[in-house]
């Protein structure tokens, strides 16, 4: 419950902050906002989530998690260390070669940096949480961070703010606030040690594993925010004008995906317990009933692109938002598909089918590579990549789960 709430209120917080910032900047700064927003979303979600994941399972599977999973917290602060020190001097590089050197842009690339460090206080004591089921706390942790800026949004648009760089700041300060408060929180549920209790062992292979994880989650992501990155590579004026654009009906779009997000262990718990059970039966009735869920989600996100998809951007984000109910259309597709094989790819490691999910969304990014350099068109572009990439990832990790249940496989 305390996490479902937190969830709710992070998804709240978080549309809030990017109306917000739409309506504050106008599309042309949003565009610039919307790229640092899609990097902190595949910064956060691919690099450090998976450490979440890796810390949250080593600490559940020890003894007394409580007692004994302090070993795992540290180290998984110091692998989330190496990784925050990577992705910043990449993304230094990145900033001064490809974006240039306004201070718009340095800003930008600060407020990152701030994000960066929130990250890897946040994500691996958010894992130690999850272990030692303090859900209370990691929905605090969840809470704190979209509240904290969602409300400097709030205040910067009613105090005139008109660039991106505060909001991008809000966006770093709320994350540092995060992980400093995870952080607190996490190491009061793992004391260090025990009166008379010997040294811990050293953790080994926390990396390692963590750098699995992070390959397949980081692809989703780029792939994912695909359209949001290849608009704004592009520099002109009405280039960034589109991306805005294009981020206000991703931001409408991806609604779907965040409501399968919020209920993503109601159903994997489900079934890795039947798969493990042999249950097979059991399984198709509850891969049906996903497939079902899944197609009329998806069938009511294309069918709003379709009937009202420009009306409701610019009633949700302001009458200087426009776009066709073509590009709409497209980019509904696009989260249906990926929808659809994000899904299955929570179907494939729920039954152990793990050695698939890498190559699938390896495959899928290589694929929307192919689309990109193919098509000259700035919507196509930008919408047909998702399409093309997740489709293929689907397709790859389609093959594991219908072996599961044992149905033919015919792809």
């Amino acid at each position: 419950m305390w996490v479902a709430i937190g969830t709710a209120f992070s998804g709240v917080a978080t549309y809030l902050l990017l109306v917000v910032t739409a309506r504050a900047v106008g599309p042309a700064i949003y565009g610039e906002f919307s790229f640092f927003w899609a990097v902190l979303i595949i910064v956060s979600l691919g690099l450090f989530l998976p450490i979440e994941q890796a810390v949250a399972r080593r600490v559940a599977q020890t003894a007394s998690p409580g007692m004994a999973g302090a070993p795992f917290l540290r180290q998984g602060v110091r692998v989330a260390s190496v990784v925050g020190v990577v992705v910043t001097v990449l993304l230094s590089i990145y900033w001064s070669t490809q974006r240039g050197s306004s201070p718009t842009e340095l800003l930008l690339l600060v407020a990152l940096v701030i994000g960066v460090v929130g990250f890897v206080m946040q994500f691996p004591a958010r894992g130690a949480l999850a272990a030692t089921t303090s859900f209370r706390d990691y929905g605090s942790v969840v809470s704190v961070d979209a509240g904290v800026r969602a409300v400097i949004a709030l205040a910067l648009w009613f105090s005139g703010a008109r660039s991106a760089a505060p909001f991008a700041f809000a966006v770093g300060f709320s994350a540092l606030t995060g992980g400093s408060v995870a952080l607190l929180l996490a190491r009061r549920r793992l004391p260090a040690s025990a009166p008379g209790q010997p040294p811990a062992a050293p953790v080994v292979g926390l990396g390692r594993e963590s750098g699995r994880l992070i390959s397949a989650a980081v692809c989703m992501q780029v792939l994912l925010n695909s359209g949001v990155l290849i608009a704004v590579s592009a520099s002109s004026t009405s280039d960034s004008v589109f991306a805005g654009h294009l981020l206000a009906v991703l931001t409408i779009a991806r609604l779907p995906v965040f409501l399968f997000q919020s209920v993503q262990a109601s159903y994997l718990s489900k079934i890795a317990f039947r798969s493990h059970e042999g249950d097979v039966a059991g399984l198709r009735r509850m891969l049906l009933r996903l497939v079902a869920a899944v197609a009329s989600v998806a069938g009511v996100t294309l069918a709003g692109a379709v009937l009202a998809g420009p009306q409701a951007i610019r009633l949700i984000f302001g009458p200087s938002y426009e776009i066709g109910r073509g590009a709409a259309t497209l980019v509904a597709v696009g989260v249906s598909v990926y929808l659809a094989a994000a899904v299955a790819n929570d179907v494939a490691v729920a039954i152990g089918a793990h050695a698939h999910v890498r190559a699938a969304w390896v495959a899928g990014v290589l694929a929307a590579a192919v689309v990109v350099v193919s098509v000259d068109d700035l919507v196509l572009r930008s919408t047909l990549p998702l399409v093309v990439g997740a489709a293929v990832a689907g397709s790859v990790l389609a093959s594991p789960v219908l072996r599961s249940v044992r149905w033919k496989v015919e792809l």
